[in-house]
């Protein structure tokens, strides 16, 4: 088996036992603790190492890992300065609860897997739109569905996952109006930077495919069990995941 087909398999593996353990939890009121945010490591860990693997059977390592670099220095950038400047984003901190973090200059908490987050979310719409999409309107469109991604998970991971916490919340499902603005801004960066490496070519990876609809739906799956209906917000995107992944 080639790895990133084991990292990809584990992956889903691991994500579909939290989610079962998540209900469970709920159904029995049960305190399991944080053991969802240690499963939270393993799960966006091995995604991790799933995608950049597979990128890498298709591009090469040294392009697939600069690509890559580039997209975590964007995303991990981008929520310094919106950690301490509310740019641009809006003001916002993280918890506890997003193990591991650390702890910067001024008590702010950065969680260690936040630049990880970024990439996987941008990376895994940047190839799965490239299936259909080329040049500009790859790198916006992957824009716009990063944005919606992080809207849409806005409600489970505020209320229910509880990693980070809004100082000025609006109507826009808690987050501040600069959110979206912002997530276009950073997504379209980060596309950038993977469009200029040639991961386009890696377009045909099955893990977009499988990845992107299983958190959807798992997020909306933990949100209406913990009380968050909102959360099924996620499945509006499931159409444009299979539009893509039906390509012929």
């Amino acid at each position: 088996m080639k790895a990133d087909r084991f990292w990809l398999r584990l992956c889903l593996l691991a994500a579909s036992g939290t989610v079962v353990g998540a209900v469970v939890v709920r159904m029995f009121r049960i305190d399991a603790g944080r053991i969802g945010s240690y499963f939270g490591i393993l799960i966006i860990g091995t995604a991790f190492l799933a995608v950049v693997a597979g990128i890498a059977a298709g591009i090469g390592w040294q392009k697939a890992l600069g690509a890559t670099a580039a997209v975590i220095a964007v995303g991990g950038g981008a929520e310094i300065l919106g950690l301490y400047q509310g740019i641009p984003f809006g003001r916002y901190e993280y918890t506890d609860w997003w193990l591991p973090y650390l702890t910067l200059p001024g008590g702010k908490l950065f969680p260690l897997l936040l630049p990880l987050t970024w990439f996987l979310i941008i990376v895994l719409w940047y190839l799965l739109l490239a299936r259909r999409l080329l040049g500009w309107t790859l790198i916006l469109g992957t824009a716009l569905f990063a944005a919606l991604t992080d809207v849409v998970l806005e409600p489970v991971i505020t209320r229910v996952v509880l990693f980070w916490r809004w100082l000025e919340p609006t109507p826009l499902l808690g987050a501040p109006y600069l959110n979206f603005p912002g997530w276009l801004i950073t997504a379209a960066l980060g596309a950038g930077c993977l469009h200029a490496s040639g991961v386009w070519r890696a377009r045909e990876l099955p893990h977009p495919v499988l990845l992107l609809p299983a958190g959807l739906v798992f997020t909306a799956v933990i949100g209406v069990a913990h009380g968050e209906p909102r959360g099924a917000l996620a499945l509006a995107l499931i159409p444009v995941v299979l539009w893509c992944s039906a390509r012929t």
